[in-house]
């Protein structure tokens, strides 16, 4: 057992000491001017400020004539305006730079969805999640394409075979941590574009506490990819974990800017907000959350407890009333939040009976 904790320790430190030799160290995802014009014009798309983000593409198109991201970009440009066979063209053109560049991949197979022409839009899928092997959401797409494509049903299985990732995965799995890390920096090395790899590879430092090389290989991903939001995510958690809750707020506000399907980052970007008692951002925070969902009782909850920690005390109480009422299995912690806001408000009476109610709840 000890041979084997020295082997994993020897082989973390022989692929960190590769990585400071052979690699240049990430910079902030956040500071870095290129990321930061790809993304801006990625926000264009997204609010349909069309005329804007084709200047802006024209623009990038001559500062970084060799990113991927910027034919992404001119490949959705050119699919909002229904130009499929130039927006085709352009996401060939992006794997053509970058053959792990999944966005593209992705968005061919979109484009061959919407002719009906499901056995490229298959292939094109089965690329993408050989990029991605932990994606399940392509895995769906695949199984209802297979179906209409008359092809069988677990076709997707063929993608797994000898693939590099898959095999890293199914040994972390197996609790060979070292293995799995030696095969995602070979990996890396042969396509230094991917970002799933970094973001895999990332996932692995950060459960094993490197968290400083978790971030830097989060950036790599971001660099590789500026429009992800689980990799701002993932990196505001690694800089809260290095203390550095700054600088992880603006990571996590980068997330939520970047997805719809925020409610996990809200979560986990207010419970940061308490920690270093941003009471008031954390408020705003959960409010703009149940504009959205007027029953989310976890929110009631984490807003209640800032409404406490602040001494707004008729506040907390309406909010830890509304998580319990909105809550089919009410929490004995809520319950018992509630006794202390009852003693706060002199009811000592309902705090004795919200105590004994946390006690029947347990």
């Amino acid at each position: 057992m000890k041979m084997r904790v020295y082997s994993f320790i020897q082989s973390i430190l022989l692929v960190i000491a590769c990585n400071l030799i052979c690699a240049s160290s990430a910079r902030d995802a956040l500071t870095d001017p290129e990321i930061q014009d790809i993304y801006t014009c990625d926000k264009l798309l997204d609010h349909k400020e069309i005329s804007k983000a084709e200047a802006e593409i024209e623009s990038l198109l001559k500062r970084y004539p060799n990113n991927p991201n910027v034919y992404q970009l001119r490949g959705r440009l050119h699919s909002r305006k229904r130009e499929y066979a130039k927006a085709e063209a352009d996401y060939q053109k992006a794997l053509q730079l970058n053959q792990a560049y999944k966005p593209a991949a992705n968005a061919r197979g979109d484009i061959f969805k919407s002719r009906q022409d499901y056995r490229r839009a298959a292939a094109a899928y089965e690329y993408a999640y050989g990029l991605d092997p932990t994606d399940d959401k392509i895995v769906l797409t695949l199984r209802k394409l297979y179906s209409q494509a008359r092809l069988p049903r677990d076709h997707d299985k063929t993608v797994l075979q000898n693939n590099d990732l898959w095999h890293a995965v199914a040994l972390e799995k197996k609790g060979k941590s070292a293995e799995a890390l030696k095969v995602y920096n070979n990996y890396i090395k042969r396509f230094p574009g991917a970002a799933c790899a970094y973001q895999y590879r990332a996932n692995l430092y950060f459960y094993a506490g490197d968290y400083k090389h978790a971030y830097d290989d989060y950036v790599r991903a971001i660099k590789n990819y500026p429009g992800d939001a689980s990799s701002y995510a993932s990196a505001a958690s690694c800089l809260e974990n290095l203390n550095e809750g700054e600088r992880a707020c603006k990571y996590f506000e980068r997330a939520l800017e970047s997805t719809k399907n925020a409610v996990g980052y809200v979560y986990r970007y207010g419970n940061l907000l308490r920690k270093i008692k941003k009471y008031d951002e954390a408020i705003a925070l959960y409010s703009k959350l149940l504009k959205r969902e007027t029953d989310n009782s976890d929110a009631y909850r984490f807003r209640g407890d800032c409404y406490l920690a602040t001494k707004q005390y008729p506040q907390a109480l309406a909010d830890y009333t509304n998580a319990l009422e909105n809550s089919a299995f009410p929490s004995p912690d809520t319950y018992r939040q509630r006794a202390l806001v009852y003693e706060k408000l002199g009811q000592p009476d309902k705090a004795k009976r919200d105590r004994q109610r946390a006690i029947e709840s347990m």
